[in-house]
């Protein structure tokens, strides 16, 4: 990630964390610039993942990662952080940035942070399938695979 974001985008995400510019940069020099070739993007910075394990030897770096094939995310993965204070500190740092932007505030979720805390070490991964599908189906729109239309019951 880090790499990639030096390269394309000219800047350190991990060390000069900008939750806008990231997003913006992803969407308008990294992707575009990723190969056709199946890559990953790995070790996202922290704020980039809220809910994953940071990484022992580095803390400012969680352990999350993205596949890509001619620059679509197909899947995104990362390992949970299953320690519930150490959520709570996320959540809550998460909270009052949103009060300083002036946005929305949501409550925290107890029941989930209690649950937590009683999990297993554990990962797992989000594969789009609408998006393999499209790749598969050398589609340039999810809109020209997806089978349901934007009105709610109707097959496209």
């Amino acid at each position: 990630m880090r790499d990639a974001y030096r390269k394309f985008a000219g800047w350190d995400p991990v060390t000069d964390w900008d939750a806008d510019r990231f997003d913006v940069d992803m969407a308008t020099k990294i992707e575009p610039a990723l190969p056709k070739a199946p890559i990953f993007l790995m070790d996202y910075p922290a704020p980039a993942a809220s809910l994953a394990r940071l990484k022992p030897d580095a803390p400012a770096v969680a352990e999350r990662w993205e596949f890509y094939v001619d620059g679509i995310e197909l899947a995104n993965c990362f390992s949970e952080l299953v320690d519930g204070p150490a959520q709570r500190t996320r959540f809550e740092a998460a909270k009052a940035e949103r009060r300083r932007l002036g946005e929305a505030d949501y409550p925290l979720d107890g029941e989930f942070l209690d649950v937590i805390g009683t999990m297993p070490p554990s990962g797992g991964v989000a594969l789009g399938v609408d998006r393999l599908v499209m790749l598969a189906a050398g589609a340039k729109s999810i809109a020209d695979v997806r089978a349901f239309s934007a009105e709610p019951g109707r097959l496209v």
